[in-house]
């Protein structure tokens, strides 16, 4: 049964469930601490005569509390007088929730997703150039080139070129006047040279690799490193027709390498190739 009483300080007329009977809460209208009386301190309005009936009581007022509702919340009051205004005494504040606008919740969403978006795009960048030390090392890993080189004969046949001379250089790596090799040893045509030759010690101290094509017309060389490379194959068995000359380009670079490069040529047919090399790998055969 609710507990209908007046605030001790401002009058309010306000209206408690009886089992908030001892409950201190704020007046909703002086905001001072009212304590919920055991029992109501103003008569019910179903337990009042009519006015018509009781004129000595001086004219009891209407049950003015049958419009209102009776709020089980023990921190909730009702004006009696004013059935538009609802007044709660005061509440705590939970400071670690805040109401925010659900179109702020999308506009949020929708910024993560950019964000997310362009450190996936960062990240793919930055990895790839942080996978240069691993390239780096892979490049810097022996490799070895292997090959075959025959010539034709006068009837067709393939026959393999044994002698031929096989040189990989570096196309990186361009050596001084100085630092150039000398052709000495080097040509088809010179005796095989030994593992102390002048002329290999240069081509080994720029990055290159010197041999020559067995029996079978094979070679195979070992490159401190992968990259790009020129490699000269310069036949044994086969030899330039007497109006043809090596191509100027060729010998330009060939000399940055040799010196002289005409020499080194001689009157032998050749290839000079560039190839890049990534790992072991075999080259196609070179047919003269």
């Amino acid at each position: 049964m609710p507990i209908r009483f007046a605030c001790e300080q401002c009058g309010q007329k306000l209206t408690a469930r009886s089992r908030q009977v001892g409950h201190i809460a704020k007046c909703p209208k002086c905001k001072q601490d009212v304590t919920v009386p055991e029992v109501s301190t103003r008569a019910s309005g179903a337990s009042r005569a009519p006015e018509s009936e009781s004129p000595s009581d001086g004219g009891a007022e209407p049950d003015v509390y049958s419009q209102f509702a009776v709020y089980d919340d023990d921190a909730e009051w009702i004006y009696e007088d004013e059935a538009d205004l609802v007044a709660t005494a005061p509440t705590e504040v939970n400071i670690e929730r805040v109401s925010i606008p659900r179109s702020v919740l999308y506009a949020q969403g929708i910024l993560l997703a950019v964000v997310a978006m362009v450190a996936f795009v960062f990240g793919l960048l930055v990895g790839g150039g942080r996978a240069a030390p691993e390239s780096a090392e892979a490049i810097a890993r022996p490799c070895t080139v292997n090959g075959h080189v025959r010539y034709l004969t006068q009837n067709g046949a393939e026959i393999p070129d044994e002698g031929t001379v096989v040189i990989i250089v570096p196309q990186d790596h361009h050596p001084s006047a100085e630092q150039r090799s000398p052709i000495e040893g080097l040509r088809p045509s010179d005796p095989l040279p030994q593992e102390n030759h002048p002329a290999l010690r240069a081509i080994r101290m720029f990055g290159g690799a010197y041999t020559r094509t067995d029996a079978d017309g094979a070679y195979d060389l070992r490159l401190p490193s992968a990259g790009a490379y020129f490699v000269l194959v310069l036949s044994r068995n086969r030899y330039r027709d007497a109006n043809a000359e090596a191509v100027r380009a060729d010998l330009a670079q060939i000399g940055s390498y040799f010196l002289p490069a005409t020499e080194l040529l001689g009157e032998h047919r050749y290839q000079w190739l560039s190839i890049n090399v990534r790992a072991d790998q075999t080259l196609g055969d070179v047919v003269f």
